[in-house]
């Protein structure tokens, strides 16, 4: 694999459940309103997951805005 190219991490919607302190309905809100971005994928109905660049990226622009300093955490890393 070239040095430029990297596997793609996927963020579970669990992960993402802990990582912005929001519930599971919460997200699905805030999605379907454009608060937080689109599942890049869906492996089966229930079990969306973001692409952890693209989605870190999209809160880094976001965080300040959505959630109080208390709630705000990095996404943990896929190996954790």
């Amino acid at each position: 694999m070239p040095a430029q190219e990297r596997r793609r991490e996927w963020i579970r919607l669990d992960v993402l459940v802990k990582a912005t302190g929001y519930s599971v309905d919460e997200i699905r809100t805030r999605v379907a309103r454009g608060k937080l971005p689109r599942p890049s994928y869906h492996f089966g109905y229930l079990s969306p997951v973001w692409d952890r660049d693209q989605l870190t990226a999209w809160l880094g622009a976001k965080a300040s805005q959505r959630l109080p300093p208390a709630r705000r955490q990095s996404i943990p890393d896929a190996a954790a």
